[in-house]
């Protein structure tokens, strides 16, 4: 804190170092820049690539530099520019200022006594830690939960008896397939190779 004070102490200039260093150098970019005013407060910047519209009282550009950062982006430098009389440095918000910056570190902070020096402080109610956290008892899932937009469609199963998908022995209710009928529907279906 006091080596940012006495770092502040020797500016000499409206703005901190940082700042002016970049309304410096874009100051120095503004050759590319076609400037047309629509009124007083208005104009349209002309870039190679590309127009930004800017508005000064509003502190405002269509590429939105300026309101993000509170300096003015090189859209709205080149048009303050253009302008006669007017000073860059004045369209930079206070805060990048050095008087804000000298009072943003005026006050001092002491310095703190050791933990050991601290004084014990009788909250009046017992504080509660959480509990450990225990396991469940029954055994950990190991199938992963599906989201509601997953495909939760599963495999139908053909049973070998009636040759109809989706049900078994206990919930069939067709008529038992003959022998020739059977071996034609296994015979039909893709078999698998293995070992």
């Amino acid at each position: 804190m006091e080596a940012r004070r006495r770092m502040a102490a020797r500016w000499k200039e409206n703005l901190v170092p940082v700042v002016m260093k970049y309304v410096r150098d874009i100051s120095l970019k503004l050759g590319d820049y076609n400037v047309y005013r629509t009124s007083d407060y208005k104009a349209e910047v002309i870039e190679t690539n590309g127009r930004h519209e800017v508005i000064l009282n509003e502190q405002r550009c269509t590429c939105r530099l300026w309101e993000v950062s509170g300096i003015p982006c090189v859209h709205a430098a080149a048009f303050i520019c253009s302008m006669r009389g007017a000073n860059l440095e004045n369209y930079v918000l206070e805060y990048f200022t050095v008087a804000k910056y000298k009072t943003a570190y005026a006050l001092e902070i002491g310095p703190l006594p050791d933990k050991a020096q601290w004084i014990k402080v009788d909250i009046g109610y017992k504080v509660l830690h959480p509990k450990l956290s225990l396991r469940p008892l029954e055994r950990p899932k190991k199938k992963r939960i599906r989201g509601t937009d997953e495909n939760t469609s599963k495999k139908m199963h053909k049973y070998k008896r009636c040759g109809d998908l989706g049900h078994h022995a206990k919930t069939c209710k067709n008529p038992v397939m003959e022998e020739s009928q059977a071996s034609m529907s296994s015979s039909s279906a893709p078999k698998k190779l293995g070992r």
